[in-house]
């Protein structure tokens, strides 16, 4: 788990029912611990499940960089 020197932490949501299970969890414990979260989510309009899917179909440097 991360350490005490994390304030804020953001988190990427998978859109599956695991993916979204898996972030709750995630964020429980670390509002527990203190921490700020913050979820991000993909934008609808690129169809992409996760963060890999989305490397894998755009390749696009600054695409990413402005996504991410």
């Amino acid at each position: 788990m991360l350490t005490a020197s994390y304030q804020k932490v953001t988190l990427l949501l998978n859109a599956d029912d695991a993916g979204i299970k898996g972030v709750k969890e995630s964020a429980r414990k670390l509002i527990e611990r203190g921490i700020t979260v913050y979820i991000a989510t993909i934008p609808s309009e690129y169809k992409c499940k996760d963060i890999d899917e989305l490397i894998y179909k755009y390749q696009d440097e600054q695409l990413l960089s402005t996504i991410l």
